[in-house]
């Protein structure tokens, strides 16, 4: 029940937080993502205690989701005090980055590392930021080489996610959910690659951006109550 209760909040803090985006309310705005990212980390809490079947898998994917807190906290004192924008995007983009590598160890703590991951991750990451680079109105001044090691590893965490639908021992729920979820969140940043870099970009972007994220990381918090 308790994780039904988290994720009917975290919804509902999702609506309220998109809300104060959209009105550009950034004080209220940062309370609202604090609450909403602490949801996704009481949704995987509660679901390892109803199903403690496996630490390890809990531990990589509640640790990710703590630095996925810690980025998020970052970004949102970025978009609130926008002077101090270079340290805290660096910063929430380590913190980002190291919540995907540990979701891949905890993908291949479950199946297999093949040398098609890795090829499958270069392809996938050089089509979104070709996509990027084809954009007149998007300029990578001099972040184009972090961009890509980011790019590069959250790719590589969405195709390890997408070879789980080879291993037959894994519950069904949860390849959905880890699907389902690291493409989400793929397109979350994908987005947010638009809202950083994007001259004037459409406010609405933001809301789908958000939208994607947390509904992402929901998913995949969810999937250790079927591991």
């Amino acid at each position: 029940m308790g994780i039904y209760i988290c994720l009917l909040l975290g919804l509902s803090c999702l609506g309220i937080l998109i809300y104060f985006t959209l009105t550009s309310d950034s004080n209220f705005r940062l309370i609202s993502k604090f609450f909403t990212s602490l949801c996704f980390l009481l949704i995987a809490l509660f679901s390892y205690l109803s199903n403690p079947n496996n630490l390890k898998y809990f531990l990589f994917i509640f640790i990710g989701l703590i630095f996925s807190f810690l980025g998020d906290i970052l970004l949102g004192i970025n978009y609130k005090k926008p002077h101090a924008k270079n340290t805290l995007l660096i910063s929430g983009g380590i913190s980002f980055g190291i919540t995907h590598i540990l979701y891949s160890l905890c993908f291949i703590s479950i199946s297999e590392l093949h040398i098609r991951d890795f090829i499958f991750a270069i392809f996938l990451s050089f089509i979104l930021l070709s996509t990027l680079k084809c954009n007149k109105k998007i300029n990578f001044n001099k972040s184009l080489l972090p961009a890509s090691i980011y790019c590069l590893i959250i790719s590589f965490m969405v195709c390890k996610s997408i070879s789980l639908i080879t291993i037959t021992s894994l519950n069904l729920p949860v390849i959905i959910l880890l699907i389902c979820g690291a493409i989400l969140f793929l397109l979350s940043d994908y987005l947010l690659s638009f809202i950083l870099l994007y001259k004037d970009c459409p406010k609405i972007i933001n809301g789908f951006n958000l939208t994607a994220y947390y509904i992402g990381q929901f998913l995949i918090a969810l999937s250790i109550l079927y591991i």
